[in-house]
């Protein structure tokens, strides 16, 4: 199974090694020293915004998921304290059951 951790690693590995790959094609490509190094530029630029645009993606799903769980967590919570004041209230009830039968003489008792 693959996480998202894994998933917005690999992305950001293939974007990485796109831009290095381009950059260093660049430099190794015959050419003009000032054209190669606009060019070395303008890829560097264009790497930037992608990254920004990766960081900006993970960071809003990355909120998404911790307000998916906040909201996850506050409804089991509540859930959770339903159960409990349902608990207390059968064993109360309980508890008052006994107490009563406690308090009635059993008339097996008088033979």
């Amino acid at each position: 199974m693959v996480t998202e951790k894994d998933e917005s690693g690999f992305l950001s590995g293939i974007l990485a090694g796109g831009v290095l790959g381009a950059a260093l094609g660049l430099l190794f490509a015959p050419g003009v020293g000032s054209a190669t190094r606009e060019k070395i530029a303008a890829k560097f630029s264009e790497f930037q915004e992608d990254s920004d645009k990766v960081v900006a993606e993970l960071k809003t799903h990355s909120e998404q998921l911790i307000n998916q769980t906040k909201t996850s967590i506050d409804t089991g919570l509540n859930h959770m304290t339903y159960i409990i004041a349902e608990a207390k209230a059968a064993a109360q009830a309980k508890k008052t059951e006994l107490e009563k039968m406690a308090e009635t003489p059993n008339p097996e008792d008088n033979s």
